[in-house]
């Protein structure tokens, strides 16, 4: 008798860039929590706030192995609001915040709580799909009719963005659901990867390199061969179908 299962296998990457000298991404993969965030201001602050972001987290994983969307949604609130107050008692980290996208994936269902600019991508049957809206003045103008993807992805201003955690003792999260098919790859990354990179090169990687660590190297390498002007960061959650042999009952 066999039955067939389907088992996640995740891998992650973070790199410094070509130009940054120092780091501010950071990443969680702590199944069934995986999590980027990219933080912001300068010198030490926004390594310190995505710091806090992603252990905030990484506290709450065991409790949400058994939660839903909505506790993910509150374990991110709690960490804005831990970057509030650590912000509050030290000036020097005043004004540091920090994007985050997180997802929990348990069974076929992903569940994406998300603030900022970072983004949660899904590669399904070959074809890429972002399912976070980026939470920048761009961005925005684009959803409006403003201005068009071709431009945006060369404005100035495309970086400025209006809902980062940090930013205000209470924050808005956006959640979504996604069901998951065998063979589908969810990305979670940094603006490091998509500032340097179109959705279509970073299909075509995740098309053509089948083992997931080797496609998030991958990933990261040619985001830093294209310029790598910011900060890198990559957590790839692929979905495998397995079959289990065992015993009739």
């Amino acid at each position: 008798m066999s039955t067939t299962i389907l088992v996640l296998v995740a891998a992650a990457a973070t790199d410094v860039g070509r130009v940054r000298r120092g780091n501010e991404d950071a990443y969680l993969v702590a199944p069934p929590v995986y999590a980027i965030a990219d933080g912001m201001g300068g010198h030490r602050g926004g390594a310190v706030a995505a710091q806090l972001a992603i252990r905030t987290l990484a506290s709450r994983a065991a409790d949400l192995a058994s939660a839903d969307g909505e506790a993910l949604v509150a374990a991110v609130a709690d960490a804005n609001r831990a970057i509030v107050l650590t912000a509050d008692e030290d000036d020097a980290l005043r004004g540091m915040a920090t994007t985050c996208t997180a997802a929990l994936v348990r069974g076929r269902v992903a569940r994406i709580a998300h603030v900022g600019d970072s983004r949660a991508y899904l590669l399904h049957e070959g074809r890429l799909a972002q399912l976070t809206d980026d939470h920048s003045v761009v961005a925005q103008l684009v959803r409006e009719g403003q201005l068009s993807p071709e431009d945006a992805a060369v404005h100035p201003g495309r970086s400025v963005i209006f809902r980062a955690l940090g930013t205000q003792p209470e924050i808005e999260v956006d959640m979504l659901e996604v069901v998951l098919d065998a063979d589908d790859r969810l990305l979670l990354c940094s603006d490091g990867l998509t500032g340097m990179l179109g959705d279509a090169e970073i299909a075509a990687i995740l098309r053509d390199i089948a083992d997931t660590e080797m496609a998030v190297d991958a990933l990261v390498a040619r985001a830093n061969a294209a310029g790598g002007s910011d900060n890198v960061t990559v957590v790839l959650v692929d979905v495998r179908e397995e079959t289990k042999r065992g015993l009739a009952p």
